[in-house]
């Protein structure tokens, strides 16, 4: 069987420079598993299969279809003792569906029929480079690991992994990267010596002045991997201020006359850092901030307040909390449960209390496929309530007050890096979970939603190099594009509309990662922020 691969992923492990023994990150064991599934029908020049997320199905997938090749015959005995297998087509998943997924024949093939199973990754070609020390060890293992592949060599390699400042890399045939596994810190080339520091205590923010051009401002420059974003009166002065958490502290500033001024900051401990809110909860018109961290046994939230310029803990929880703008009823904080095995446990309940002391409330009926995370109820024109929300594969999706799915976007949008870890004891697995970024309802109606463009290959690895925000309305039947922000060169992790600057009119201030932890150095990220002249503003 001649065979032509026009499109996908092949991979070419280029391990160089690369010292001592070597494990494989389990993020690419998990990756490139074997999974089987079977043809269910075929659309268009495309087919559906019965594979899903939830089976461990990825976008940009390579599922095999086998055909049955030359028998073996022992050279005594004459019998038939096996059958080669030839690889009949390449399949690529393009779109995830619930229960099923589409897919795209890689070269041209005979028609494929209902029942024919599919494989994935089974005999995708790929080579390795195991020049340098150490890097036979490593391709030695992965061979062990994933035998399902083809690393025979007599086919042209395709995809490419590559260490690269310790991490595992895979590249497209194009030098374009896919993902980027890291690898332990042990196992990292020694060309690089470390440089004895004294430690000392060191800011988040590097205070700057901002610049302006064109109705955009770049604000303060901050250390750390963006999280999330909240603006609100936290002193009570009257005043906006904003929240900025990174993923190891919380910062609290304003700005005044132009310039990013800080208030407080806090170190965050007892769990990594996955969200932050805030609301006026009881009632006495200053603003408290929601942070949310998960542990081993759950999440854990904290009631923190300004006071006299300092954050305080008020009182903890162990839920999720989020606010949510209800149509006809305004702001209210929304709760979740969590535990050591299910991220999200139970119904979504509303949530009040005062002091830094939370109630559990009555529940709230929403579609099941709504998480606490990522989604806005809104009117329709007739005035009925209407759900939107993202998806665990990154699709926009409109659904009524039954679940009925009413409209689903074609494009990816939204996209987080913000990822917790979960041990499936009764699959014997390990699940990832990506928290959905948050959408909003403007006073126009408007749905604010962000995009971030990048990889999203792979079940346990996300990375975004551009991202920006967009503006939509429904019309009954779809989303209409209303407006969008300029290409931020970074990860956009959270926005939000408010009167910043203190001039009377309200502007958008959007978190942005622009560069990535690297070997020798942490992770930056910065808040920016636009006029919305002639633009719709608030919430």
């Amino acid at each position: 069987m001649k065979r032509i691969i026009i499109m996908g992923i092949m991979i070419l492990l280029v391990v160089a420079g690369y010292a001592g023994a070597v494990t494989i990150p389990p993020e690419v064991l998990s990756d490139y598993q074997p999974l089987e599934g079977y043809i269910v029908k075929q659309l268009g020049k495309d087919y559906l299969v019965d594979l899903d997320a939830e089976d461990g199905l990825h976008h940009g997938d390579i599922l095999t279809v086998l055909a049955s090749g030359e028998e073996l015959v022992h050279p005594v005995t004459q019998q038939v003792i096996g059958t080669l297998e030839a690889v009949k087509v390449f399949l690529r998943v393009e779109k995830i569906h619930d229960g099923f997924s589409q897919v795209t024949p890689l070269d041209e093939a005979p028609e494929l029929s209902p029942g024919e199973k599919v494989q994935r990754y089974a005999l995708v070609p790929v080579a390795i480079d195991a020049g340098g020390e150490g890097a036979a060890t490593l391709a030695g293992e992965l061979r062990e690991a994933l035998p399902h592949l083809d690393w025979t060599g007599k086919v042209e390699p395709m995809i490419s992994f590559k260490v690269l400042q310790g991490r595992l890399s895979a590249l497209d045939p194009a030098g374009k990267l896919l993902c980027s596994y890291a690898l332990e810190d042990e196992a990292i080339a020694s060309d690089v010596a470390p440089q004895q520091q004294t430690a000392k205590t060191v800011s988040p923010i590097i205070h700057q002045q901002q610049q302006k051009q064109n109705g955009i401002w770049f604000g303060p420059n901050l250390k750390g991997a963006a999280i999330a974003l909240v603006t609100g009166d936290v002193d009570g002065d009257g005043r906006q201020e904003l929240a900025v958490l990174l993923n190891r502290q919380l910062e609290v500033g304003r700005i005044e006359q132009g310039s990013y001024q800080t208030i407080d900051s806090f170190e965050i401990s007892g769990g990594k850092p996955i969200a932050l809110e805030v609301i006026d909860l009881d009632g006495d018109n200053r603003d408290e901030l929601y942070l949310v961290c998960e542990n081993e046994d759950g999440v854990n939230s904290r009631v923190l307040a300004v006071v006299e310029k300092q954050v305080v803990v008020q009182g903890e929880v162990s839920w999720h909390l989020r606010k949510v703008t209800i149509p006809r009823e305004g702001s209210v904080l929304l709760g979740q449960e969590s535990s050591k095995v299910e991220l999200f446990s139970g119904k979504i309940f509303r949530v009040s209390g005062e002091g830094g002391q939370l109630r559990k409330e009555a529940p709230l009926e929403l579609p099941e496929q709504v998480n606490i995370y990522g989604f806005a109820p809104f009117l329709n024109e007739q005035g009925q309530l209407l759900y939107v929300y993202l998806s665990a594969t990154d699709y926009l999706k409109v659904a009524d007050v039954d679940g009925e799915v009413l409209w689903e976007s074609d494009d990816y949008y939204g996209g987080s890096e913000v990822r917790v870890l979960r041990e499936n004891e009764a699959r014997d697995e390990e699940v990832m979970t990506f928290i959905r970024p948050r959408i909003t309802v403007n006073r126009e109606g408007e749905i604010l939603v962000t995009w971030n463009d990048g990889i999203r290959l792979l079940s346990r690895y996300r990375a975004y190099n551009e991202s920006q925000l967009v503006a939509l309305s429904w019309n009954g039947f779809v989303m209409n594009e209303q407006w969008r922000t300029v290409v931020q060169k970074g990860y956009l992790a959270d926005f939000s509309l408010a009167d910043v600057d203190h001039d009377g009119k309200d502007e958008l201030v959007t978190l942005v990662k622009f560069k990535r932890k690297g070997l020798l150095s942490g992770a930056r990220s910065g808040v920016v922020f636009y006029e919305l002249a002639g633009v719709a503003s608030g919430e």
